[in-house]
């Protein structure tokens, strides 16, 4: 019986791990930087999961990637890299190309 009462009491501080806790302010499971983005640009999503390939961005999502990156010197000469993603990003006959 003793044993029994030693090894639920050895249960209890096993009973809340994994638990939100009832005082947060929201009951979210999933953190915020786990949440897909909708303004993420779908080309630099498909990239990123892809081994390697390029991709001719539209002007539009080609100034979304250089404001999340906060990109300021690119140039035909001047190919950037998108932080630790290992994708570039570069200007080819005035037209914005992402490659990996």
């Amino acid at each position: 019986m003793n044993i029994e009462r030693y090894f639920l009491e050895a249960l209890k501080p096993m009973k809340l791990q994994g638990s939100t806790g009832f005082n947060r302010r929201r009951q979210n499971l999933l953190a915020d930087y786990d949440r897909a983005n909708p303004n993420y640009p779908a080309e630099l999503t498909a990239l990123k999961k892809s081994e390697s390939g390029n991709t001719v961005l539209k002007p539009e999502s080609a100034k979304k990637i250089i404001n999340i990156f906060k990109i300021t010197d690119l140039s035909e000469t001047n190919p950037r890299k998108l932080g630790n993603t290992g994708i570039t990003i570069s200007i080819k006959n005035g037209n914005y190309i992402i490659s990996k």
